[in-house]
């Protein structure tokens, strides 16, 4: 029975000091000193060392599976995620394991042709792509500022990589020649044969009979226009003619100055030139058409006298009337 008792009391004072033991082990775990984990994002392996042994020399990082990464700040081989993340309370002792950055993660490239430029832009940036580059180029199709090419198509793609966009100048442009001076004919056919259309209908009046039928004006003048441009060719023509007007029984006065109001010249072929004068013909007759600047000649005669009671004049003193001549008796002195 003593020996019993003994075996008793040993195995009561162990399980008792290992009870003590462990409650003590556990209090040291409890009351361990705990440190701040460092933000290892964005930085090489090398460094996320480096900065984890200036805030404990006791951590210790480890680098896990490499993964492609969303973050478009980080780099290829640079600290993408860490576990425990930055700010977190570890032990001094603790593990961080941090994944390595493959690349940046690939976003979808948009199919962009036949948008415009600026459509074009905003599709890509809307989709993470800011990167982008454009070139022109001529095409017969497509009007200008559309997209008829982009590299790369579509597809998945590195948003921090180049996208380049291939942009319509509209049709190819080519050299309009000068034709001004040229005769009509000549110059619509040289304007055809470099690709162009031609219009042909404008007209301006000229006195120079050399000028007409010779082009005057070109529009557009020159520089390079796209092929099948419309150019407006402006002609030389004589002027238009002018119909002689009736001036039959009309004074020389009105006769002239009505000629003259029509761009018609004149001359009296026969007749007095007074501008009381009555025109009694003209030559060419009215209602003939002539060119502006035509001299027409008139025929004219003297204004009828005064008839009835119209008090005669003074023959070249206007308003001064010619006494009547008294017959006299008897001689000069009256007498019979």
């Amino acid at each position: 029975m003593l020996a019993v008792a003994a075996v008793l009391v040993l195995v009561g004072t162990f399980f008792v000091a290992q009870a003590m033991f462990s409650n003590k082990k556990g209090d040291d775990k409890k009351d361990a000193p705990k440190i701040t984990a460092p933000s290892l994002v964005g930085k090489t392996l090398a460094e996320a060392r480096t900065a984890i042994a200036q805030v404990g020399p006791k951590l210790v990082v480890t680098e896990g599976e490499k993964i492609a990464c969303p973050d478009a700040n980080v780099k290829k081989d640079q600290v993408c995620t860490q576990n425990p993340v930055a700010g977190t309370q570890v032990a001094e002792a603790a593990t961080i394991t941090v994944q390595m950055s493959s690349g940046p993660a690939k976003s979808n490239v948009p199919s962009v042709v036949g948008k415009t430029k600026d459509q074009a832009i905003k599709a890509l940036a809307d989709a993470g792509f800011a990167n982008v580059t454009t070139e022109y180029k001529d095409d017969d199709n497509a009007p200008l500022d559309q997209i008829i090419a982009q590299d790369p198509a579509t597809g998945g793609a590195d948003p921090s990589a180049p996208v380049k966009l291939t942009v319509s100048q509209g049709k190819a442009k080519i050299n309009v020649p000068s034709v001004v001076g040229q005769q009509k004919e000549a110059a619509q056919a040289a304007l055809e044969a470099a690709g162009f259309q031609v219009d042909a209908s404008k007209t301006t009046t000229t006195n120079d009979p050399n000028k007409v039928n010779t082009v005057a004006s070109q529009s557009p003048a020159g520089g390079k226009q796209p092929a099948n441009t419309k150019i407006t060719l402006t002609v030389y023509k004589a002027p238009d003619k002018v119909s002689v007007p009736p001036l039959q029984n009309v004074t020389l006065k009105e006769a002239t100055k009505t000629l003259q109001g029509m761009g018609l010249q004149y001359r009296v072929d026969s007749g007095p030139q007074d501008p009381n004068a009555i025109v009694i013909s003209s030559n060419p007759g009215a209602g003939t058409q002539v060119d502006p600047n035509t001299q027409v000649g008139l025929m004219t005669k003297p204004v009828d006298p005064p008839k009835g009671n119209d008090t005669p004049t003074l023959p070249g003193i206007p308003g001064i009337p010619n006494p009547t001549p008294t017959t006299t008796k008897g001689g000069p002195n009256g007498n019979n």
